[in-house]
């Protein structure tokens, strides 16, 4: 009998992590989705490459921004941005000459949504955390 109360526990825990989780997964699908359909309009660029380029950049800061919102410890917001702008200046290291020109162009609007869904993301979680009766 244990187990079975350990299973639901397991899962009254996913339910409440999806519950949380549900609002920056959308806000990180629906800004993919409208930054590929502008790229596929302006640029005639594949929709599928520029959704999995927008997506994975939106979690990354969704990540990171839930991490930063979530703690209670200010040397998280010390020690992120500095790791973002390394990161963020990797990426435009790669994203130098031997990359075509339309691959170049994913690269602003994947940081842009990255940097947007990193504000969002520690606003929500901010929020979350600072809710009372929350547990």
């Amino acid at each position: 009998m244990n187990h079975v109360k350990d299973l639901t526990e397991n899962f009254s825990t996913l339910s409440k992590a999806l519950v949380i989780l549900a609002p920056l997964f959308a806000g990180c699908l629906l800004g993919s989705l409208f930054l590929a359909s502008l790229y596929r309009f302006v640029l005639c660029e594949r929709w599928l490459r520029t959704l999995m380029v927008f997506v994975a950049f939106s979690f990354f800061g969704m990540t990171v921004g839930m991490f930063v919102g979530a703690s209670s410890q200010p040397m998280v917001a010390s020690i992120l941005p500095p790791v973002i702008a390394l990161i963020s200046g990797y990426i435009a290291f790669v994203g130098g000459k031997n990359v075509p020109v339309k691959t170049r162009l994913l690269m602003p609007g994947g940081l842009v949504l990255m940097l947007v869904m990193l504000q969002l993301a520690t606003w929500y979680m901010k929020l979350y955390t600072m809710s009372p009766g929350e547990s």
